[in-house]
């Protein structure tokens, strides 16, 4: 064969390969176009950011190389401008995403991509609006757990502002209008809206305190109605008011005061039933003028603690279940207990009334005839 058949011959073959391979990559580029992608939808929307999702089905070719959402404030966004990369994946489904740093009050255009070895395919695109900043709302929660040099306080922010709650908690000084200009006299108690608990330390004893609740969007800081509190100038064991200080309450300003001294006597009134008595601290006061007024009997429990007269006080009492049960749990700091039954003022029927070992701590059902220890208590 002449040379010049053979190099028409190679010339041949060599446009025949290339118009195979060319054919090649157009199937493939065609089986590309089987992948679909959904346009966006716009979940939330805020003053700063949005939550999107979109979805994919896969086809032909179907392996992602990156996907995402683009946007902007002119149409068709794309990624030469602001986007979120969520990388590659090789299964179809929904994906979603929060993209943030948005300006408020600006309209935005968006599209989700997909991205193969052959190309970029959008979805169809979408618009939205973020909302005014605004400042968040909060309010302050109740005081409560005082003690010297700590208490227990809270917030709940109600509304974001539409805006991201970055930090939330609560802050305080000794002379009112407390800020967050003293970085250290503040807690830091998560973020977004709902309720918290904080807790407060580091305080001084017998010393007033000014507290808000404060919350902080990109709009700015805002605070809660402003609460005053008085950390404990008590403590249990202290000798005060005629006894000594056995139950603080949640307050750290009132609390019990156990007498010094020791009786033994009967409940009294075995087969009357007294209404109305409790076992709630708080209820010994009115559980004992209960019984006295409807028990005539002299001497019993309940009536040598309402007619004590000790120390100058003459407002002592007999105590509820509860009370006396507080008064077991510290009677080695009170001191002067017997292992023995002491009563409490809490009628339990007609022949019983509820009373405490004090050996071991057990609470039970007593025979009103029967004798046992008295402990008078009092309330500041």
């Amino acid at each position: 064969m002449c040379p010049t058949k053979i190099f028409a011959s190679i010339a041949i073959l060599v446009v025949f390969i290339s118009i195979i391979s060319c054919n090649k990559v157009a199937d493939e580029q065609k089986g590309s176009s089987k992948i679909e992608i959904s346009g966006t939808i716009i979940d939330t929307i805020k003053a700063s950011y949005v939550i999107v999702n979109s979805s994919v089905i896969l086809g032909k070719y179907g392996t992602i190389t990156d996907h995402g959402f683009c946007w902007g404030i002119s149409i068709s966004p794309d990624l030469s401008g602001s986007h979120k990369s969520l990388g590659g994946f090789q299964t179809g489904g929904s994906f979603s995403s929060k993209l943030t740093g948005l300006l408020p009050s600006t309209k935005y255009y968006i599209r989700s991509y997909i991205q193969n070895s052959y190309n970029i395919i959008f979805g169809i695109q979408n618009e939205f609006t973020t909302l005014d900043n605004l400042l968040p709302e909060v309010s302050t929660a109740e005081i409560t757990n005082i003690t010297e040099n700590s208490a227990q306080c809270g917030g709940n922010v109600t509304n974001d502002g539409n805006g991201m709650v970055s930090a939330r908690g609560i802050c305080w000084n000794t002379t009112g209008n407390p800020s967050l200009t003293n970085y250290l006299n503040k807690t830091q108690d998560g973020i977004g809206i709902g309720g918290y608990i904080s807790q407060i330390t580091g305080l001084i004893k017998a010393t007033t305190y000014y507290l808000a609740a404060y919350a902080t969007n990109e709009k700015g800081t805002t605070y809660g109605n402003e609460l005053s509190f008085m950390t404990q100038s008590f403590s249990i064991g202290d000798s005060y008011g005629g006894g000594i200080i056995f139950y603080i309450d949640n307050t750290g300003l009132h609390g019990l005061i156990a007498a010094t001294t020791t009786q033994s006597k009967e409940w009294g009134c075995a087969g009357t039933s007294i209404p109305g008595t409790s076992t709630n601290i708080g209820a010994g006061q009115t559980n004992t003028t209960a019984i006295v007024n409807g028990c005539s009997t002299a001497g019993i429990a309940a009536r040598i603690c309402y007619d004590l007269v000790l120390n100058g006080y003459n407002d002592w009492f007999l105590p509820s279940k509860d009370e006396l049960n507080q008064m077991y749990m510290q009677k080695i700091t009170i001191g002067g207990f017997a292992n023995g039954t002491y009563w409490s003022s809490s009628d339990y029927g007609a022949f019983y009334a509820w009373s405490q070992f004090f050996n071991d701590g057990t609470q039970v059902n007593y025979d009103k005839s029967h004798t046992a220890y008295v402990r008078a208590i009092r309330a500041f």
